[in-house]
């Protein structure tokens, strides 16, 4: 799984979500947070953390966001 999600990341070219990676997959968000749990322990994949109000215009997210990049 951990080889899909960087697949992913790749293929789309921008930092995305867990929950649009697992769409992207079609896989539960539980798998895709694990292999990201791995890859981020492997310093494989970079976070950008974005503040409350970027999530809402952007993702309308009521709350901060963990965006994930290869």
């Amino acid at each position: 799984m951990q080889q899909e999600v960087i697949d992913i990341l790749e293929k789309i070219k921008r930092p995305l979500s867990r929950t649009e990676i697992a769409q992207e997959l079609q896989v539960s968000l539980c798998i895709v947070s694990h292999a990201i749990c791995k890859l981020i322990k492997n310093n494989e994949l970079k976070i950008i953390e974005i503040d409350r109000n970027q999530a809402m215009e952007k993702y309308h997210c009521k709350r901060r966001m963990r965006l994930y990049y290869y």
